[in-house]
């Protein structure tokens, strides 16, 4: 057979190397009706499958996931963390003192300034005093910050909130409870006179005792 009297476009005669087949006229003039086809039969299934989950079941048991789950397809999300740190809780009477001390690290790769500053308590300008108010602190360094107060006699019975901030690349706060008691809770009265005796039974025979103190006398109590 002669290959130039073929009306499409084909391959040269066997004994030569195959090579690139050229498109025939046809061919050419198919090829936009068919690639309109083949979209609409993509679409189609991709539908069907969205539809009845086959699409989602496919994409949750790729190698990536351990098993299909509700939800295992979702993108992963994080959450940020409170800038409240911690409570300073005290609790006392008007004239008891406080202290509290916190330690700050610089956990950064470089250099930075720690700033501290407390706010008052509510409805007074009474606040909490601090050892220093700014530190500069290098990548895993750390200082010691010492918090004290003391209970004024205008504090009543009550509860008392404050706030210690840390500002260092952002702000942070430790929230400060004081529980004060009431004036009267804050008293009391103790009797004392001489040294309890304590009787005790002999155990060679039940008619026999003797006596003990129960506490031993203080050292400024006792006789010469």
């Amino acid at each position: 057979m002669n290959p130039e009297t073929l009306d499409t476009g084909c391959c040269e005669a066997p004994e030569k190397p195959a090579g690139q087949c050229m498109p025939s006229a046809g061919s050419l003039i198919l090829l936009v009706p068919r690639l309109v086809v083949a979209s609409l039969r993509s679409a189609t299934e991709v539908i069907s499958k969205t539809l009845d989950g086959s699409l989602n079941k496919k994409y949750c048991e790729a190698p990536c996931h351990d098993k299909c789950a509700p939800g295992c397809c979702d993108i992963p999300e994080t959450s940020c963390p409170s800038p409240c740190v911690g409570e300073i809780c005290w609790s006392g009477c008007v004239g008891d003192r406080f202290r509290y001390r916190l330690q700050v690290t610089n956990t950064g790769d470089t250099e930075r300034e720690f700033r501290f500053s407390a706010a008052p308590f509510p409805c007074t300008d009474q606040q909490v005093t601090l050892s220093a108010d700014r530190r500069t602190l290098a990548p895993g360094e750390s200082f010691l910050l010492e918090v004290g107060f003391a209970v004024p006699d205008e504090f009543g019975g009550g509860v008392y909130c404050g706030r210690l901030s840390i500002t260092g690349a952002y702000e942070q706060f430790l929230r400060i409870l004081l529980n004060v008691r009431p004036h009267q809770a804050c008293c009391g009265h103790i009797e004392q006179g001489e040294i309890p005796q304590q009787i005790k039974a002999t155990h060679w025979f039940r008619h026999f005792q003797y006596e003990k103190p129960c506490f031993p006398a203080a050292p400024e109590a006792r006789q010469p």
